[in-house]
């Protein structure tokens, strides 16, 4: 906590860096750029699942090999665990995935309140911002209300909306300037 700073782990998120800096550079006013932004993200949460439960798998199969001299209920008990790990792995990406569009964003609104790049917590997050050409000076106001927009949609999320309403809502919501 001292330093401010936490790692993410952006293997999991092919592109999250690129479709947000296009979400803010490119999307403004823009609907069919908003929407494939949307679709680009709705690609990147609909693959949790899969390499969650491909995680765990691959963590118990040594295991599950090991224990398939035991008895049915020893080899059930196993797959249960697998499965239970598999849903937490699941919610952990998930989290990291919301968490990584909101400090990308909260980033967004500490570079337009004068901030320097050098000493922003998560510089990896925004790579792909800094090098864009599209890039443009963003008014504090509406970095300030694309933050808030990405705040809403970290509670969204975390309730039970449907993820594709909660994120089209959110990068059109971003798109369309008030």
């Amino acid at each position: 906590l001292t330093d401010n700073h936490c790692e993410y782990d952006l293997t999991p998120f092919p592109r999250i860096r690129e479709i947000l800096t296009k979400l803010v550079c490119n999307a403004a006013n823009d609907l069919v750029a908003a929407e494939d932004c949307t679709v680009a993200l709705l690609e990147i949460a609909g693959t949790l699942n899969d390499k969650a439960k491909a995680a765990a798998e691959e963590k118990w199969k040594p295991r599950l090999e090991a224990a398939q001299q035991l008895e049915s209920a020893g080899l059930k008990q196993l797959e249960k665990r697998r499965d239970g790990e598999a849903g937490c792995e699941y919610r952990r990406l998930r989290e990291q995935f919301i968490s990584i569009v909101h400090t990308f964003f909260a980033q967004i609104a500490l570079l337009a309140g004068g901030m320097g790049k050098e000493i922003l917590p998560n510089p990896e997050i925004m790579e792909f911002y800094f090098q864009s050409p599209e890039r443009k000076k963003i008014k504090e106001r509406d970095a300030l209300r694309m933050l808030t927009l990405a705040e809403k949609l970290c509670d969204t999320l975390r309730t039970n909306v449907s993820d594709t309403l909660a994120l089209r809502t959110f990068c059109l919501a971003v798109a369309i300037k008030k």
